[in-house]
């Protein structure tokens, strides 16, 4: 009896690290697509600033925000870079 209580509490415990860590992963995947997005839409709109076509920073930060959906959505292999 002792035992099976044991590994019901071992394997709830598996079960909450494993929620843990898939809620790390996604987080960190979340966090790492908003850097990457950043870094892509602010070189384009420092093209755009040399070139008399700034856009405000309302439509950067949608721009960003949309970007970062999409890397998430494809998660492309520079996502780890």
């Amino acid at each position: 009896m002792r035992i099976k209580g044991w590994l019901f509490l071992v394997k709830g415990g598996s079960v909450a690290l494993d929620c843990f860590a898939r809620e790390s992963l996604e987080k960190m995947i979340e966090h790492r697509a908003l850097e990457l997005a950043q870094e892509i839409v602010m070189k384009t709109s420092h093209t755009m600033h040399l070139e008399n076509q700034e856009i405000d920073k309302t439509a950067i930060d949608n721009a960003i925000r949309k970007r970062a959906e999409k890397i998430k959505n494809e998660l492309p292999k520079s996502l780890w870079n």
